[in-house]
């Protein structure tokens, strides 16, 4: 990116977040990567996150208030809003590479699928349970 960046061939704002969610990724039960649920609450750290009506940090609930993962959601989201696209990355060392791509951004992502090099592009329209990418694209 920094060589990118010196040869002027990055347009537009670029935010990288190496560790989005670093309370999962610190998750480990017996020796076993978890990551996935809050262990007290149950709660699922890749779902609920806020929905906003219209695309204004205004809209977003106080951060200093609710419990570390819900800010750390309602972080994720501020940081989002603005940009064109944004890339959820996940790592797996068993699945195959994939897209999830918002109906309204295809065809347009096949590029970036094709430059990703990825074994299939799923696409989705709707959201109801408040994933980081219903999130990022709604409305």
């Amino acid at each position: 990116l920094a060589k990118a960046e010196a040869e002027g061939r990055i347009k537009g704002n670029l935010t990288v977040v190496p560790w989005a969610n670093p309370i999962g990724r610190a998750q480990y039960h017996f020796g076993e990567h978890q990551g996935r649920f809050h262990l007290g609450t149950r709660t699922n750290f890749n779902r609920g996150f806020p929905l906003l009506a219209a695309p204004d940090t205004a809209l977003l609930p106080d951060t200093t208030l609710g419990s570390v993962d819900q800010r750390l959601k309602t972080r994720l989201v501020q940081l989002s809003l603005g940009h064109d696209i944004v890339l959820d990355l996940h790592c797996d060392d068993e699945g195959l590479a994939y897209l999830y791509v918002h109906t309204s951004l295809w065809p347009a992502m096949a590029d970036c699928a094709a430059a990703m090099g990825v074994n299939a592009v799923v696409l989705w329209s709707e959201d109801t349970d408040g994933t980081f990418e219903g999130a990022s694209i709604m409305p």
